[in-house]
């Protein structure tokens, strides 16, 4: 995992979540969150931009940006837990072990930073912004 790479790869993904269009935001979002479920390398770099947190945690106040937001923070912090759906029940089966796995400290530790940084970004502590939520539906969103 080089550094210099990783900065870049940051760079250029924070440059195109600017470009200002729903689809450019929705791909920015999308390759954030992938690359920061990845590992804990990936994890500390992306929170150590401080750019690029802001732009991929801000809530938009667009139903469907928001929506793609808090799905992407959930998906970075367990993605093990996503993708499972049995199509014709729509209801997802998960592995015991999967869900019995308890992350590594320094995972947790990171975890904790990113679920911290969405409440930051967002004026609000983070258990305060997602209650908020709940009254609120979030759709599904389906992103190709």
């Amino acid at each position: 995992e080089n550094p210099e790479l990783i900065h870049r790869f940051l760079g250029a993904v924070l440059k195109f979540a600017d470009a200002g269009d729903e689809a450019s935001s929705l791909a920015a979002i999308d390759a954030v969150s992938r690359f920061a479920a990845g590992s804990d390398t990936a994890m500390a770099a992306v929170l150590s931009d401080a750019a690029l947190v802001e732009s991929w945690l801000e809530l938009s106040p667009r139903p469907k940006l928001k929506a793609f937001t808090i799905h992407s923070v959930a998906y970075a912090i367990a993605p093990a837990l996503y993708g499972n759906e049995d199509v014709i029940s729509r209801t997802f089966e998960q592995d015991p072990s999967v869900l019995a796995s308890v992350p590594s400290s320094d995972r947790s530790a990171l975890n904790r930073k990113l679920f911290n940084a969405l409440g930051a970004v967002n004026g609000k502590d983070s258990m305060s912004l997602l209650m908020g939520l709940l009254g609120t539906p979030v759709r599904e969103v389906r992103y190709a």
